[in-house]
């Protein structure tokens, strides 16, 4: 398979996400979100255009999502973005932003980048709310496959996507698609927001929640909570924490607070990644996987230095990070595999896409029918559903690696068993953790 799998699992490899948003606006009066748009700009959440439109279908960017976050949950800390080239400290979101950074739920795209007009799919925002909520799955996967499309969610978002959709949070299309990759619209997010949350609390006094299990937000202190023992509960401080009323000491120490003091208990906010080593580690070299800007799906990446043998790396995607201690010519391979299953695999395959044979890409049309071929025929040994996958590749472009992707996934194949056999093709083809690395280093800005 040459270096064609390089492609996807390096390429593919080396920050997510992530919304804005006032009165009933001109273009929902007859719109499905209307009611849920129009709670959110009573609140002070949204805000229109100044043509009095709300633009419900158009997307969200990091920058909206962020000012979202703030004025829903309201952290107070503020992280120093200034070293970012793309944000302007004079740009409407920058305090926003600056804010959503210090409470873990937005994180730069790269070590001099924080991209704010890059939109939001629909998983990352999933994944970001529930950065701050932690909602756990409880059913496995058994909400997310009743999506059609459910493989195309990323492994990096699964655990979130099925806690939502197993509460309603979130559900698919007409189609039976949950379409993970798709960019979010300003309608969908309001959506999600008024599905979670139950109310929010700013008055003092008794407050019925009738039971939900959905989200409170208490932001007003002395206040007492009735028949809400199933709801989440979540505070703006600890002050406020400890003057409400109405929980057991167990939902107390399970409630989510916003703005900690030094000595909290409860649950703090921000995102938690995986690691193969202690985070005492000293990191060499960070490579930073994520999406283009460019209204694509591909994956982009950046390193803070030149990779050699040796060094210590740590790899950022969207959605966590993973630290190798010592990168070797042995382990380069598998940990550069472990990290392109964390990710988008929809996204994957169109990096491997563009970085083929278009435009003097790293393959010839011919080496990618050998890269197909010799997968398949891997998949084929290992027992797996193939069946018409071939007829993919007999028209030599590179526009049918997707095509070839959609079908064994349409077949039962999963994510990682393609990786897992792609693998195993660039081993039998002599391809080595160098060919890796000087692809990094080649490829990487």
């Amino acid at each position: 398979m040459k270096k064609s799998l390089i492609a996807v699992l390096v390429i593919a490899l080396v920050c997510l996400s992530a919304v804005s948003f006032a009165k009933t606006f001109s273009d929902v009066t007859n719109h499905w979100a209307k009611s849920s748009i129009d709670r959110w700009s009573n609140e002070g959440v949204i805000n229109g255009y100044s043509d009095g439109t709300y633009k419900p279908e158009s997307n969200i960017t990091r920058a909206e999502f962020s000012v979202f976050i703030c004025k829903i949950f309201e952290p107070t800390k503020k992280a120093d973005i200034s070293k970012y080239k793309d944000v302007d400290k004079d740009a409407w979101y920058y305090d926003y932003m600056s804010k959503a950074v210090a409470m873990g739920v937005i994180e730069p795209t790269s070590s001099s980048r924080m991209s704010p007009d890059a939109l939001v799919s629909r998983q990352e925002m999933v994944v970001t709310i529930n950065s701050v909520i932690k909602f756990a799955a409880k059913d496995g996967k058994k909400a997310i496959k009743e999506f059609s499309d459910y493989a195309y969610i990323g492994e990096y978002a699964e655990d979130d996507v099925e806690a939502f959709a197993e509460r309603k949070f979130v559900i698919g299309y007409p189609d039976g698609e949950f379409k993970p990759s798709r960019p979010i619209t300003r309608a969908e997010a309001a959506t999600i927001f008024d599905r979670l949350i139950f109310d929010i609390v700013d008055e003092k006094g008794d407050f019925d929640a009738e039971g939900t299990d959905r989200v409170i937000i208490v932001k007003a202190k002395n206040v007492n909570i009735k028949n809400g023992s199933k709801a989440t509960i979540v505070f703006l401080n600890d002050d406020i924490k400890d003057s409400t009323k109405g929980l057991t000491k167990d939902q107390k120490n399970d409630s989510v607070v916003i703005n900690p003091s030094e000595k909290s208990s409860s649950k703090s906010t921000g995102r938690g990644g995986s690691s193969s080593s202690s985070s005492t580690t000293k990191t060499d070299v960070e490579i930073t996987i994520s999406k283009a800007t460019d209204g694509t799906l591909a994956y982009k990446f950046t390193k803070s230095s030149s990779l050699a043998f040796g060094k210590n790396v740590k790899f950022v995607y969207p959605g966590g990070s993973k630290t190798v201690n010592g990168i070797s010519a042995d382990n380069i391979i598998d940990n550069c595999a472990a990290v392109a299953k964390k990710l988008d695999p929809a996204a994957v395959m169109a990096t491997f896409d563009s970085e083929l044979n278009t435009d003097g890409g790293i393959l010839s049309s011919t080496e990618v029918n050998d890269w197909g071929f010799a997968t398949i025929d891997e998949l084929d040994l290992q027992g797996k559903n193939i069946t018409g996958c071939a007829d993919a590749y007999r028209n030599e472009t590179t526009q049918k690696v997707t095509a070839v992707y959609n079908q064994l996934n349409a077949n039962g194949v999963s994510y990682s068993d393609i990786v897992d056999a792609a693998i195993k093709v660039l081993k039998d083809n002599g391809k080595t953790g160098n060919d890796v690395l000087s692809l990094i280093n080649e490829k990487a800005s």
